[in-house]
Formats: C-alpha cells, sequence, structure tokens
C-alpha cells in the first residue's frame, strides 16, 4: 500500500513539473560577462572628456627582461605587465603612426620613432618622457636597434640613412648611406645587419657600422609584406603576398624551404626564443606553431573569433601574445595552449558607435559579427554594461528620442529593447521571417520600425509591446527607413537608388516613388533631408566628364521629381550632409573644398577653402552639422576635425586627437558634447566648449 502510493506521489509530482515547464515561459539565460574592459583615461587630447579604446595594435615586443609587454598602438605605446596583464603606462608622444620600437638591453629604456623622423625616449619603469633625438633633416623611421650594451642607437630611415645615435649625450654621432630603401628594413638581434626591401622587389642584406651592401641579394616574385632575423640572426624569414614564408640562410642567402598556406598576407609571425618554432597568426581565428628546421606543423591555438595578426613569444619561450583584429589581446601559456590573461580595448574599428540624444552614454558594438552591444559613460570614459542575449550579429542600434531605451535589432530576426540606465533587458520583439537589418524610432517614441535587406516593415508599439501593421514592400535590398518629423509618414531606402513613402496611420504606401537616379546607394552619397522634403544624391559619371562623381541631383519628395543639378565642384564628391531644417546642403570634395548649396533654389551659398590647411597631401573627409544647425563639422583623412560657422564659413575651431580617418561624428542635442569615431579603433569625446576658438583664422 505504501508503495503503491509512494509511486501515485511521486507520478503527479513529475506531471506538476512538466505541467509547469510548459505554461511558464523559459527564461532566456544570456551569457555571462567574463571580464569588465579596462580603459585608462590617460594622456587624453586637449578638449577630450573620454576616449574609449586604446587603438588597433601595430607591433609587439617584449623587454629582454620577460617584464613589460610593449604593444605600439596607432594612438601611442602600452606597456602591459607581462605576467599580470595589467596597464602599466601609456607614452603618447608622437603625432603620427609609430614605425617602431626597441628595449635597451637592460629594459629600463624604450626608444619609439615615427613615420615624421621623430625619435623619442621612455623610462620603462615610470612611462616618463626621456628625451627627443632630433636632425636637421628628417625622414621616417623604418627601423630601431641599440648596440654597445644600450649606449648607441641605430636608426635606419627612408631614403637609404643609416643614423648613429649616443643616447647618453642625445647626439648624432655619425650618419651612413646603406642603399635606397622605400618599404620595410629589419635589424638582426645583434643589430650588425640590417636587411631592406625597396620598390624592385629585392631584399638586400646591409652591414651597418659600415652601410656596405653585402655581396648576395634575395628577389620575390612578389612584393614581401614582412621579414624578419631569427633570434640567433642565422635565418631570415620573408613573408610574401602569395601566402608563402620563405626561410633563408643569412651568410649564403641560400634558399632553405617554403611554407604556404591559406592566411593573412599583412599579420606578422614570430620565432620562439629557441629559433625552432616560428608560430603564424591565421585569418581563421588560429594561431599555428611550425617546425623551422622541417617545415612541419606542431601545433596550433584557437580562441581568438576574429583573424589573428600579431604575435610575439615572450623571451622564456613559455607564454605567445596574440592579437586579432577585432580585440582583445590575449596571453597563452604554450604549453597548455590556455589563456593566461586577456587585455581588451584594442580593435582595428568599432563597427557601430551611437550616442544617447542627452549626449551621457556610448553604445558600442566592436565588431561586424559582434552579438554584443557595450555602454560607456561618454563624460568619464567608464565602462557600464553588455547588453547580452542576441544569437546572432548586431545589424543596427538606435535609442529613443528620449534616450532611455536602445533598440537593436540582429541577424537572428528579432529586435530587443533594453532600458539604458540599468542595462537591463526589457523586451525581445519578434515576428520577422528574415534577419533585422535597420531599425528606427517615431519622433515621439512610441513607436518603432523595424526592417529586413528583403522589403518588409513591420510598426510595433513600444508602450503597449505589440505589433501595429506590416508594410510590404515589392522591392528587396531595404538600406535604411526613417520617420518624418511629425511622425506620419515613413521613408525607406533601398540599394537600388529608390525611396518610397508609407502612411504610418493605415501602413499603405503612398504614390510618390523617388527614383534618384543613382545605380547603387552609398551611404556617403545619397541622403532624404531631416524635414523629409529633398533627397540628394550624388551622381554618377557623366558623358563626356572624366571625374565620375561631380554633380548632385535634388528631388521633390512630395512630386518626385528631380527639381535641380547642383554643379561647382570640380573633382570627386566625397560626402554629403542636410542642415538639420533641410534647407541647405553641404559637400566635400577631393579639390579639398567644402560648398555649401541653398536647397529651394539649387544655388551655392558659400565655399569653405581648405587648401591653406598645414597638411597639403591631407584630403577631406566627411562633413556634418550640429543640433541647431549653426556648426558645419568636416573632418580631414589624417584626423583633424575642423569646426566652420556655417553662415559665415569662418573657421572657429580645430579639434586634434585621432590619429587616422574619422568614420562618424556625432553631437548631442544640446550641442555640448561631440563624439568622433576613427579608424584608429578609439572614439574620442569632447567637450566642445572647452577648446578655444582659433586665432586669425590660422590653424
Amino acid at each position: 500500500m505504501k508503495k503503491t502510493l509512494f509511486f501515485t506521489v511521486l507520478v503527479l509530482a513529475i506531471a506538476s513539473i512538466i505541467v509547469v515547464i510548459t505554461i511558464v515561459p523559459r527564461q532566456e539565460q544570456p551569457e555571462i560577462e567574463t571580464f569588465t574592459p579596462e580603459n585608462p583615461q590617460w594622456h587624453l587630447p586637449e578638449g577630450v572628456k573620454a576616449r574609449i579604446g586604446k587603438g588597433a595594435v601595430k607591433m609587439m615586443q617584449y623587454s629582454p627582461d620577460g617584464n613589460v609587454l610593449a604593444v605600439v598602438s596607432s594612438i601611442g605605446v602600452w606597456l602591459y605587465d607581462a605576467h599580470s596583464g595589467e596597464t602599466k603606462s601609456f607614452l603618447p608622444g608622437h603625432s603620427t603612426q609609430i614605425t617602431d620600437i626597441a628595449f635597451t638591453p637592460d629594459s629600463q629604456t624604450l626608444a619609439s620613432g615615427n613615420s615624421e623622423g621623430s625619435i623619442q625616449l621612455w623610462d620603462v619603469p615610470t612611462g616618463n618622457h626621456k628625451q627627443s633625438l632630433i636632425k636637421e633633416r628628417m625622414w621616417s623611421i623604418s627601423s630601431l636597434a641599440f648596440i654597445d650594451n644600450g649606449q648607441t642607437l641605430v636608426s635606419a630611415a627612408d631614403y637609404h640613412t643609416l643614423d648613429f645615435w649616443d643616447v647618453t649625450t642625445d647626439t648624432l654621432e655619425k650618419s651612413l648611406t646603406h642603399g635606397y630603401s622605400r618599404y620595410n628594413t629589419v635589424f638582426s638581434p645583434d643589430g650588425k645587419i640590417l636587411a631592406s626591401e625597396s620598390h624592385d622587389r629585392i631584399l638586400r642584406l646591409w652591414d651597418v657600422p659600415t652601410g656596405e651592401q653585402r655581396k648576395y641579394v634575395i628577389e620575390h616574385e612578389n612584393t614581401v609584406s614582412s621579414f624578419l632575423f631569427s633570434p640567433d640572426g642565422k635565418t631570415l624569414v620573408t613573408v610574401v603576398y602569395d601566402n608563402s614564408i620563405h626561410f633563408w640562410d643569412v651568410a649564403t642567402l641560400k634558399h632553405n624551404h617554403t611554407i604556404r598556406e591559406d592566411w593573412n598576407w599583412d599579420s606578422k609571425p614570430a620565432f620562439s626564443p629557441d629559433g625552432t618554432i616560428l608560430a603564424r597568426p591565421n585569418k581563421d581565428n588560429t594561431i599555428r606553431f611550425w617546425d623551422v628546421t622541417t617545415g612541419t606543423l606542431k601545433k596550433t591555438i584557437t580562441g581568438h573569433t576574429s583573424p589573428v595578426k600579431i604575435v610575439a613569444f615572450s623571451p622564456d619561450g613559455k607564454t605567445l601574445a596574440s592579437w586579432s583584429e577585432h580585440g582583445p589581446l590575449h596571453l597563452w601559456d604554450i604549453a597548455t595552449g590556455k589563456q593566461k590573461h586577456t587585455m581588451s580595448g584594442h580593435t582595428t574599428e568599432f563597427t557601430t558607435v551611437s550616442l544617447s540624444p542627452d549626449g551621457k552614454t556610448l553604445a558600442i558594438q566592436k565588431g561586424k559579427e559582434d552579438k554584443t552591444i557595450h555602454l560607456w559613460n561618454a563624460a568619464t570614459g567608464e565602462y557600464q554594461k553588455a547588453l547580452i542575449g542576441h544569437k546572432k550579429e548586431v545589424t543596427d542600434v538606435t535609442f529613443s528620442p528620449d534616450g532611455t531605451i536602445l533598440a537593436t535589432a540582429s541577424a537572428d530576426k528579432t529586435v530587443r529593447l533594453w532600458d539604458v540606465s540599468m542595462g537591463e533587458h526589457k523586451k525581445t520583439v519578434k515576428g520577422h521571417r528574415k534577419p533585422v537589418s535597420t531599425i528606427a524610432f517615431s519622433p515621439d517614441g512610441k513607436i518603432l520600425a523595424s526592417g529586413g535587406l528583403f522589403g518588409t516593415i513591420r510598426l510595433w508599439d513600444v508602450l503597449l509591446e505589440k505589433r501595429k501593421r506590416v508594410l510590404k514592400a515589392h522591392t528587396a535590398g531595404l538600406y535604411k527607413i526613417a520617420f518624418s518629423p511629425d511622425g506620419k509618414t515613413l521613408v525607406s531606402q533601398y540599394w537600388n537608388g529608390t525611396f518610397h513613402l508609407w502612411d504610418v496611420a493605415t501602413g499603405k504606401q503612398k504614390k510618390t516613388t523617388i527614383i534618384s537616379g543613382a545605380e547603387t546607394i552609398n551611404k556617403d552619397l545619397s541622403k532624404l533631408s531631416p524635414d523629409f522634403q529633398t533627397v540628394a544624391t550624388v551622381l554618377p559619371k557623366l558623358k563626356g566628364i572624366s571625374r565620375p562623381y561631380l554633380q548632385i541631383g535634388l528631388w521633390n519628395v512630395a512630386t518626385g521629381e528631380q527639381e535641380h543639378t547642383l554643379i561647382g565642384h570640380t573633382d570627386n564628391i566625397l560626402f554629403i550632409s542636410f542642415s538639420p531644417d533641410g534647407s541647405r546642403l553641404a559637400s566635400s570634395a577631393n579639390e579639398r573644398t567644402i560648398r555649401m548649396w541653398d536647397v529651394t533654389t539649387g544655388e551655392q551659398k558659400q565655399t569653405f577653402e581648405l587648401q591653406d590647411l598645414p597638411n597639403q597631401i591631407d584630403s577631406v573627409g566627411d562633413v556634418a552639422f550640429n543640433s541647431d544647425g549653426s556648426i558645419l563639422v568636416c573632418s580631414m583623412r589624417k584626423g583633424p576635425i575642423y569646426l566652420w560657422d556655417a553662415s559665415t564659413a569662418e573657421r572657429k575651431k580645430i579639434l586634434i586627437g585621432h590619429a587616422d580617418q574619422i568614420v562618424s561624428m556625432l553631437f548631442s542635442t544640446d550641442n555640448r558634447t561631440f563624439a568622433s569615431q576613427s579608424k584608429d579603433g578609439t572614439v574620442l569625446v569632447w567637450d566642445i566648449s572647452s577648446i578655444p576658438e582659433v586665432t586669425d583664422d590660422k590653424p
């Protein structure tokens, strides 16, 4: 009887559990964030409140004693504790790209050289700047090496010069000519041999003390992307663009053997300290270890989530540092293949950067395939939260007009809504049958529109958390959607150059369809005015004109007819931008000018001249207006950002801090905060009011 009763109770209990599981919706379990990204705010440029990111990694080198890992990024040198991964110092120092570094044998001093010929010496324990080595005529530094037990620094520069510096007296002892070299140079470990490759694809070896060329040369059929010496200096490895690695005997330059494999031609391999292993970064996110003598594969390390670019062995051969293009930087235990430490913040370029309307929060996506959005405090650079939950990559990000909600679209066919202040998930919007590619809030924040590449658009009631209606387009290739200022109309922009207008209340497509004349849409060359009155598109190549993009067409949204053609640029038009009220259009072009156009009349109003700027080889980049249209912002391809009075064309301020091309520029609604995203792997948040105005209009 007791057994029967026990069995009955057990069956009922199991049945109850099954019913509860069936009825109660299962809570999604997001991934647990494994670490908080470190983001030290050291040596910020003038006017910058916060910096997100440490810059893309260009090279890595351990100190001889193995205690420090120097990481050269696009914005400076970061010194890490090689054992704990802790950030020790940041060495800014250079105004242009750092091209090489070298430690003294005692690991106490680091030398860094840049593309303008500047050489700086740093105290490694403190991170303090020690001295600058300057000569009358300076060329880009290609390689650095300490000789004479660290008393002499040898620098190889473009235009065939070898300079010998006495670092104790900061004096140039002598200069030698070592033959023409415009591409790469590398010193042997003892600094006595210099390998160089020039335009003729011939690699030469030079005797450093005399500057004389050695007898033998190496000639490649393809360009060499990089080369390096083995630790004992007896073997030279050349990495060629055809995905091959060649091993050469330094004494005779006799070819030993070749490794061929599909990999990153622009990545940099490294020798183990004993010279028996070559570690090779790969585009399949792995690191492979090859036997130098036999050319056979010995081991593979996995763990990166993007193509690996750079590796470096610790002096004891037990640890490998590696970096992939979307970061982070890992330290590996070579014996076990397990990660020891992770240093975050280094990435080639953030995919998506969005600034909240109040300018307080940045939402950032690190890479194209990233499923996670990261929230940062825009005022302090402090990391706040990782928004984790999407099953596939995030495709679009947007804040609600009041900044309280962040919407994220994903290739997993969903849209997620997040509470910005708490960093918590609020709602998952489901219903799309294809990946969602673009989203937009209505001006009052009550409606969210979401669309996919195949054209279907859905409207959602944000407050009631339910779908309102479906807009079915017969045009595939949806690129972007946006609401009109009154929220009554939705525009959908397609890659084939067309714009469709929709009535939000009824969900019906309006009769007007704008065909801009462009064969395909370039997001920088086709824009809808904020007032929804005009579409501007840079027109493709015209007959009899050699320049392909010289004119801009303006279309009336109400009628779908082209009203004006803007003519005046003499070289390729690069970017266009409407003023917030839609009355003006700014366009930048290769002739180093920005032109301001009256949208109503099609007439040119002002020309913003950039020919007198300091760097004559630099070119103009993107243009944008601040929130009230009083300021026009122009970025240059090499980093500086210029602020102009939009009405008078008077240059007002210069923002100097980025080391590469600007990708996007964002203003807060009150115009006090400005965020700039660059290809140097950083986002800078500027306090516009703290930056002094340009005097006499000269940089």
